[in-house]
């Protein structure tokens, strides 16, 4: 008993929820009894969102209210008439716009207040190597990272917030992987306070998903930190940085391929049978491969391969440049992009590190 009450009191500790709650209460309200059904396979045709407020009240005497009266919630998107998708979109919608206006908001004061002597500052202090150590700065970084978003029990408002000091140069790349991976840590957090507070049948569960998580994100970091050359985030991002760089309208391609086009197409193929799904996409990352190794080579040690294989000038121009591609956009939004591309192959241009942070 009183166990289980500390554990419910401990969950309840979320800094950044006191202030969050109220807000979206105003706007959306959901059925938790629903959302908890859902998770357990059932209630599958029930509506997640919170018309009346007094389903305490109406559960128990079914008979003697009517639906006319009952109490409907108060909050702004309370429309009966909606279904609960065209109700998810529109709180996506909004929410996306909300997020986008804040994080301009967010680089433009920052860009106001890091100048000068404290910019200067500022990245010899976060940036600085522990002398005679320098590798441990990294890991004291993930500690760092996992502490904070702990506090705010949020990596996604973490890292909205280092991000646009990657983009003024505050942060280096480098530093902030280290800072990312330690915010996977701590967003794990969450997960295991949650648990704790869950009913007595369900907590083994409930913990065994929270411990899968972190185990998840600790072997993450073991896969892609502690040696140099796995580090493959950190390289890809670079890369990302220099081609951002010079064709800005990648940013948005990637964005869209990634997160829309891939899984999409992933889930379309795995609706035909598990069979279909293999035979497509294992020759596609085989392929992916091949290129990468090949990119590699050509690169490093371009002796390796044959004369045909040094470089890709035997293929198409457009299988093997983006420039094709940029003409073609510049052309249909009216829009110049050569000096981004002057801009980009200066050696005074910005650190390419930086710019697919900005993006």
């Amino acid at each position: 008993g009183s166990g289980s009450s500390t554990a419910g009191s401990i969950s309840n500790v979320n800094l950044l929820g006191t202030i969050t709650k109220p807000l979206t209460k105003k706007i959306v309200e959901i059925d938790k009894s629903v959302l908890k059904c859902w998770a357990l396979g059932g209630c599958q045709d029930e509506r997640l969102l919170k018309v009346y407020c007094d389903n305490d009240v109406y559960n128990s005497t079914t008979q003697a209210i009517g639906e006319e009266s009952r109490e409907k919630c108060s909050f702004l998107l309370n429309y009966s008439d909606l279904a609960d998708v065209y109700i998810g979109v529109i709180v996506f919608i909004l929410s996306f716009l909300c997020l986008t206006v804040c994080l301009l908001l967010i680089v433009k004061l920052l860009n106001s207040l890091l100048k000068g002597a404290v910019a200067d500052l500022a990245k010899k202090t976060i940036n600085a190597e522990i002398p005679g150590c320098p590798w441990l700065s990294g890991y004291i970084c993930i500690v760092v990272g996992a502490l904070l978003t702990f506090l705010v029990q949020s990596s996604s408002v973490f890292t909205s917030t280092i991000t646009p000091l990657v983009g003024l140069g505050v942060i280096s790349v480098d530093r902030m992987y280290p800072l990312t991976l330690g915010s996977n840590i701590g967003t794990t957090t969450t997960a295991l306070l949650a648990s704790l507070s869950s009913e007595p049948n369900m907590l083994r569960a409930s913990l065994q998903i929270a411990l899968c998580h972190l185990a998840f994100n600790l072997h993450g970091i073991l896969l892609f930190y502690p040696i140099p050359a796995l580090r493959l985030p950190l390289n890809m991002c670079k890369i990302l940085g220099r081609v951002t760089a010079t064709y800005r309208w990648f940013a948005i391609v990637y964005l869209v391929t990634m997160f829309c086009l891939v899984p999409g197409c992933v889930l379309t193929l795995s609706l035909a049978g598990s069979l279909v799904l293999i035979c497509t996409v294992v020759p596609i990352i085989i392929s992916f491969i091949l290129i990468i190794i090949i990119n590699v080579l050509q690169e490093r040690k371009p002796s390796l391969l044959p004369g045909v294989l040094k470089n890709w000038n035997w293929l198409p121009f457009w299988m093997h440049s983006l420039e094709p591609y940029d003409r073609i956009i510049n052309r249909l939004c009216c829009f110049d992009g050569s000096k981004y591309t002057a801009m980009a192959n200066r050696q005074d241009s910005p650190d390419p590190d930086q710019v697919i942070a900005q993006k």
